[in-house]
């Protein structure tokens, strides 16, 4: 095992460079595959049709993981920071479930200029060195939400899948538009308040 950078996230990365390990509450394997698939610089704007696929993977000759470290980004300083003149373009945090590795819609751009900072308190990021020369770059936060051992596609399902009680309603819970978390995410999504009116059944 190779001590790839000071922080703990990196557990291992495979001698064949076919994945990489995390650890998070528990250590996540993620596949070179998947990661060169889901690379945010792959993401096509403002559509968030992918141009990276396990397909264009393998044609590509199925590049392997080089090297990887874990960068500590401040996303929130002002380009006039003092503190620091070392400042990258990184994805930017996107909303609860999203798939895209990238924020397409929400309050932040799907690229942020943001300052390289050392304190392990500010959001990780992982850069990936590809053996064809290439890089990447991902919010570890959204892999964490991405995971895709046992458990995490258990939680994630269970958090959501469409249940009959979701689709055919004539007493239970209250409809999802009525609730607080809707109106939470209305506001993250809809910043401009013009949200699609809902009718008395729930639906657009």
């Amino acid at each position: 095992d190779t001590d790839h950078n000071n922080s703990s996230l990196i557990v291992d990365i495979a001698d064949d460079g076919s994945r990489i390990t995390l650890n998070f509450n528990d250590e996540s394997e993620f596949h070179a595959s998947w990661l060169w698939s889901n690379d945010p610089q792959g993401v096509v704007l403002p559509s968030g049709q992918r141009t990276t696929t396990p397909a264009q993977w393998i044609y590509n000759g199925r590049p392997t993981i080089h090297d990887a470290k874990i960068v500590y980004c401040d996303i929130d300083k002002e380009e006039s920071s003092k503190l620091s003149t070392e400042r990258i373009n990184v994805p930017g945090p996107t909303v609860n479930d999203c798939c895209h590795p990238l924020a397409i819609y929400g309050t932040h751009s799907p690229w942020v200029s943001a300052k390289v900072d050392e304190t392990e308190s500010f959001r990780p990021y992982l850069f990936i060195a590809w053996s064809d020369k290439s890089t990447s770059i991902y919010d570890v936060e959204w892999l964490e939400r991405f995971q895709y051992n046992d458990k995490s596609r258990l939680e994630r399902r269970e958090r959501s899948e469409v249940q009959p009680m979701h689709a055919v309603r004539k007493n239970g819970p209250p409809l999802w538009n009525d609730t607080a978390a809707f109106d939470i995410e209305c506001n993250v999504i809809y910043p401009a308040k013009d949200a699609p009116e809902h009718a008395a059944d729930g639906l657009v």
